[in-house]
């Protein structure tokens, strides 16, 4: 607005016109930005042994192995298995193995290329814990990768203790469950 204002200042009309034009442009795109839903992210629980998540473990299984060098992709049939999805697409997958009456081991916490800027995880570990406690799941560890997975844990709010990685799921929060 001060450049269209400079326009009219110094009577260039047709720069103070298109800086107008580029002004109004500007707003609606950020209107229409933050009117966005942030958080489209839905979690799909699914059968650890299907064709389709035995088929992406394999595809993906190269990339897994980067972050994950010890994953098996062999027997998760007793595994809890979710898809991490936004706007419906696949993001990730999440395999998780139970210990005890109140803990999931993660086997798999995998989230393909295009979406590793943490909000998958963040959506995952911070704003739908809900999703853990309705399993009655409140302690969470994971077995450390390489230093770029174990970057993420930490940054997931995982603290490094006796050989693995381990969170604790609060017992509220406000967002809603899938």
């Amino acid at each position: 607005l001060l450049f269209v204002a400079y326009g009219f200042f110094i009577e260039a009309y047709p720069v103070a016109f298109m800086n107008a034009l580029i002004a109004v442009t500007n707003t609606y795109y950020l209107i229409r930005i933050s009117r966005m839903k942030k958080d489209d992210f839905s979690i799909l629980e699914t059968n650890p042994d299907g064709e389709y998540i035995k088929e992406f473990i394999r595809y993906h299984l190269e990339d897994i192995r980067k972050f994950n060098p010890g994953f098996d992709p062999d027997g998760h049939e007793k595994d809890d298995c979710w898809l991490l999805l936004k706007k419906m697409s696949v993001a990730g997958i999440f395999l998780g193995e139970r210990r005890g009456a109140d803990t999931m081991h993660i086997k798999l916490d995998y989230i393909l290329k295009a979406y590793r800027d943490f909000s998958v995880g963040k959506f995952l570990y911070e704003k739908n814990c809900n999703w853990f406690r309705s399993r009655n799941i409140s302690k969470l560890s994971a077995e450390p990768g390489n230093k770029t997975h174990n970057h993420y844990l930490k940054k997931m709010g995982f603290r490094y203790s006796k050989e693995a990685f381990v969170r604790s799921v609060p017992a509220n929060n406000n967002s809603k469950s899938n």
